[in-house]
């Protein structure tokens, strides 16, 4: 019983994975790019969110495989999160996997940009509570108001210490995403053909 809802939970968090065939002429190009939201998967997905009727895609993540020469793999990375789950890139633990093996991962030129999008949400004007012996009491009182969901974009060059073959994978944690055992992720795998 307990092989068989490991095997569930290792698809489900499979799902989330990202995966491309590209053509090695096609790398550094539009055809090279990937694009998610981070999720934390176990029993399901749990993606990133956005409020107030904002767009989704004013949090989607983007990675380009830029670059594969004799010495390096690289890869350009937009990342943006709602502010409060907002972590450098160095935070994020960036891990690159070259042809099946994990190698070692150089942050290049990170920049920071923030984007406001303005939504009409609810502001709490009064809030009462009261207990009693034997009685809960509460009042609440909101109106219209404007509200901010601000994302806050970074943008750098992940490179890894190794020449890609055969395949290619970036993967990102975001410990402000995990839910229980299952860990917030980001994570695209590009296999690559002649």
């Amino acid at each position: 019983m307990k092989r068989v809802l490991l095997l569930v939970v290792v698809a489900a968090c499979a799902s989330s994975v990202r995966q491309a065939n590209l053509s090695r002429s096609n790398i550094g190009s539009k055809y090279a790019r990937q694009t998610g939201y981070f999720a934390a998967c176990g029993a399901r997905c749990d993606e990133e969110t956005t409020r107030g009727g904002v767009r989704h895609d004013a949090i989607l993540d983007e990675i380009v495989l830029a670059k594969v020469d004799q010495r390096e793999t690289c890869f350009d990375v937009v990342l943006r999160t709602e502010e409060s789950k907002d972590e450098p890139l160095t935070e994020l633990e960036p891990q690159c996997e070259i042809d099946g093996a994990s190698n070692a991962s150089a942050i290049e030129a990170e920049l920071v940009s923030v984007f406001d999008h303005n939504y009409t949400g609810q502001q709490n004007v009064a809030v009462v509570e009261g207990v009693a012996a034997s009685e809960y009491v509460g009042l609440s009182m909101s109106r219209p108001a404007e509200m901010v969901f601000r994302v806050i974009e970074r943008r750098g060059q992940i490179c890894c210490a190794r020449a890609a073959g055969t395949s290619a994978s970036l993967r990102f944690r975001n410990k402000n995403f995990d839910y229980g055992a299952s860990k917030g992720r980001l994570e695209m795998v590009w296999k690559l053909t002649n």
